[in-house]
């Protein structure tokens, strides 16, 4: 896999625009998380009975690792949905 990096742009995102991105991660959460679970398991599996060196268990846990943070990003995010919706109805 070839991926392509580039420095984030930092821009500031409006109000409206972050109350639109947590809601399209609400749409979604439950398969992301449901996914993403299942692939870190996989990997978790992978990285300690196939890896035969240590470089091989630190890229796993690497991998792991980012996993974890985007889950937790859209994790946060689908929380900060949820807590608007709340707000609104009371």
């Amino acid at each position: 896999m070839k991926i392509t990096l580039e420095l984030p742009n930092e821009k500031e995102i409006t109000e409206t625009e972050r109350a639109e991105y947590c809601a399209v991660i609400f749409a979604v959460f439950p398969r992301l998380d449901k996914d993403i679970r299942e692939k870190m398991y996989e990997q978790l599996v992978s990285t300690y009975t196939g890896a035969d060196d240590w470089d091989k268990v630190l890229k796993g846990q690497g991998v792991l690792e980012g996993m974890a943070v985007l889950l937790e990003h859209w994790r946060l995010a689908n929380s900060e949905h949820i807590a608007s919706i709340t707000n609104k109805e009371d």
